[in-house]
C-alpha cells in the first residue's frame, strides 16, 4: 500500500459518519434535532409568562406530590398519569414551574426520537430524517404542558412494539402501554 493509500483510508474511516449511503448523518441530525428541541422546550420554560396554563399543571402535580387524593381532594383534568409524571418531575428537579417543563421538553424529544425510529420502518433514512425535521419544523418545542406530549411517546413506544420483529409477550406490553395511554 502506498502512503496515499493509507491516507486516503484513514480520512475515509474518520468522515464515515458524513457517508450518505450508511445514513449515518442522518442519525447524528436527528439527535441534533432531539437536543434542539429539549433546548428550546426549557428556554419556553424559563421564559415562559403563561400563569394560566402552565400554573394549572403545576398545582395539579404539586398536589399529588403533597399527597392529596386524586378526584377526592384535587382534580387531575388531563388524567393521573399525566399529573404523576408531573409531580416526579418536582420530585427531580425541585418545586419550580420550570421542572414541569423539563419533564415535557424530555417526553417531546424522545417522541421526536420515536418518531424517527418509526419511520425508519417503512421509510428509506433520508426520508425518515425529512419527516422528523418535518415534524420538528412544525412543532419544535413545548408549547404547554399538557399531555398530549406524554401520550404522543406513549403511543409511539405501543406502534414501534408492535412492529418489531419480536411476536413473544408483544401483545401484552402493547396493551399495557396503551393502557397507560389511556390513563392519561
Amino acid at each position: 500500500m502506498t502512503t496515499s493509500e493509507v491516507i486516503s483510508n484513514q480520512y475515509k474511516q474518520k468522515f464515515e459518519f458524513i457517508n450518505f449511503r450508511n445514513g449515518r448523518i442522518f442519525d447524528f441530525s436527528v439527535l441534533l434535532i432531539c437536543c434542539l428541541s429539549f433546548g428550546f422546550s426549557w428556554i419556553e420554560s424559563i421564559l415562559n409568562y403563561d400563569s394560566h396554563h402552565w400554573g394549572f399543571m403545576y398545582v395539579q402535580a404539586l398536589d399529588l406530590k403533597r399527597g392529596l387524593i386524586p378526584y377526592k381532594e384535587t382534580f387531575p383534568a388531563y388524567g393521573i398519569m399525566t399529573t404523576w409524571i408531573q409531580s416526579l418531575s418536582l420530585t427531580l428537579f425541585g418545586e419550580r414551574l420550570i421542572s414541569i417543563g423539563i419533564a415535557t421538553g424530555i417526553f417531546y424529544s424522545f417522541s421526536l426520537f420515536l418518531s424517527y425510529q418509526l419511520f425508519l420502518k417503512f421509510l428509506p433514512k433520508y426520508a425518515a430524517f425529512f419527516s422528523t425535521l418535518l415534524i420538528f419544523l412544525l412543532n419544535g418545542y413545548i408549547i404547554f404542558p399538557w399531555s398530549n406530549y406524554f401520550c404522543y411517546t406513549f403511543f409511539l413506544l405501543s406502534l414501534l412494539m408492535f412492529f418489531s420483529k419480536k411476536n413473544k409477550k408483544k401483545c401484552v406490553w402493547i396493551g399495557t402501554i396503551l393502557r397507560i395511554l389511556f390513563i392519561m
